[in-house]
């Protein structure tokens, strides 16, 4: 019979992947998707990234294919318990998933499980992505803003680009943002493309 030795090293290992995922079990997050701690949907982690509507659907069968356009559970355009918890919870420096974060916005306004599908991706394809959903219009930037209007920007240093949407008087994407980032067009991000709710 064998006896069985643990070094330090073997330990660390160990304890790493309880607390990974005791972690992973007590925010929600197993077998690539993770729950919204506003909603309680159960979001995709895998699949297409921006471009995509598929990649996983709210109940957690991978590449199960999602209607744009189909209202959600909970979904209540006007006061939004939901996407109120939403921009409440983030914080007040970029985590780089403005992508991410700002389609999870979108469907709490909207309720639209379209927007909870496909989770990754740079902002800068996000135009094709919005078109299919069937809420936006292209529209031209006039100042005067309405919940879930939403402008996909262009460049930036990586490329990537960044969205920024609106939400009862503040803008946010992965992070509370200060304001609109339109003074950044030109010396940082090449362009920008507003689109609003129908």
């Amino acid at each position: 019979m064998g006896v069985f030795a643990f070094t330090k090293t073997d330990m660390r290992a160990f304890f790493i992947v309880a607390a990974y995922v005791f972690l992973a079990a007590a925010t929600g997050e197993t077998a690539g998707y993770s729950v919204c701690p506003c909603c309680g949907r159960t979001l995709s982690q895998g699949g297409g990234g921006v471009g995509s509507a598929t990649g996983g659907d709210l109940t957690g069968q991978p590449g199960a294919p999602t209607t744009p356009g189909a209202p959600g559970p909970g979904a209540n355009p006007g006061g939004n318990s939901a996407a109120d918890r939403w921009v409440n919870g983030l914080g007040t420096s970029s985590m780089g998933r403005c992508g991410e974060y700002g389609r999870q916005l979108v469907g709490h306004i909207t309720g639209d499980n379209y927007f909870f599908n496909g989770i990754g991706g740079a902002a800068s394809s996000a135009d094709g992505y919005l078109m299919r959903s069937g809420h936006f219009d292209r529209v031209q930037d006039t100042g005067v803003y309405s919940n879930g209007d939403t402008r996909i920007y262009q460049g930036g240093k990586k490329g990537y680009g960044h969205w920024e949407t609106y939400y009862n008087g503040g803008w946010y994407s992965d992070f509370q943002q200060k304001g609109a980032l339109t003074g950044n067009i030109g010396s940082y991000y090449s362009s920008a493309q507003l689109y609003r709710l129908k």
